[in-house]
C-alpha cells in the first residue's frame, strides 16, 4: 500500500513539473543549475538545452529592421511610404488624390505598409513562440531528470521494503 502511494505521488509530482512550462514561466537559474549540471551528470542523462534568441538569430534581426525606408511625408513632393501629413504638406496630398498615378502609388504604398505590419506581427508571434516552446522543453527535461531520480529512489524503497519484509521472515532464520 505504501509502495503504491509512493509511486502515484512521484507521478504527479512529476507530471505537475512536466507541465508547468505550458503556463510560459521560465525555470530559476538555480534549478537549472542543480537539475541540468549535478542530477543530470550523477543520473548519466545527456541534456540539450535550446539556443536562446539573441541578436545573432536571422528570425530576431529581421524582426528589428524595418523592410521600407524612413522618409518624411513631403519629399519632393512625392508621397512616403510612412503616409503621414503635416499641415504644410496638404496641397500636396490633394494633388496626389487628383493624379490618379501618385493616388495608386499611394494606395499601393498603404497596402506593403499593410503587408509589412503583418508580416512583422506574425514574426513577432513566431519568436513568442520559439521562445514558449523553449522554455516548454526545459522544463519537460527537468521533469525527465526528476522522473528518473525517483525512479531510482522508488526501486531503491522497493528492494529496501522487500529485503527488510524477507529478512524478517520466520523462515529467514533457520537458514
Amino acid at each position: 500500500m505504501t509502495l503504491v502511494s509512493l509511486a502515484t505521488a512521484m507521478s504527479v509530482v512529476t507530471l505537475n513539473i512536466h507541465n508547468r512550462g505550458l503556463h510560459g514561466t521560465e525555470v530559476p537559474p538555480l534549478v537549472k543549475k542543480f537539475v541540468f549540471g549535478v542530477l543530470a551528470k550523477l543520473l548519466f542523462i545527456r541534456v540539450n538545452v535550446p539556443d536562446t534568441m539573441d541578436a545573432s538569430n536571422p528570425a530576431y534581426c529581421r524582426m528589428n529592421t524595418k523592410i521600407m525606408p524612413e522618409r518624411e511625408y513631403c519629399e519632393n513632393g512625392r508621397i512616403s511610404p510612412k503616409l503621414y501629413c503635416s499641415n504644410n504638406c496638404i496641397t500636396n496630398l490633394h494633388r496626389a488624390i487628383k493624379n490618379p498615378k501618385e493616388n495608386f502609388e499611394m494606395q499601393f504604398l498603404k497596402i506593403l505598409e499593410k503587408i509589412s505590419q503583418s508580416i512583422d506581427k506574425n514574426e513577432i508571434r513566431v519568436v513568442e513562440q520559439d521562445r514558449k516552446d523553449k522554455i516548454k522543453l526545459e522544463w519537460q527535461q527537468v521533469a525527465l531528470i526528476f522522473d528518473r531520480l525517483l525512479l531510482w529512489v522508488f526501486i531503491i524503497a522497493t528492494l529496501g521494503t522487500t529485503f527488510g519484509i524477507l529478512s524478517m521472515s520466520p523462515h529467514a532464520r533457520l537458514y
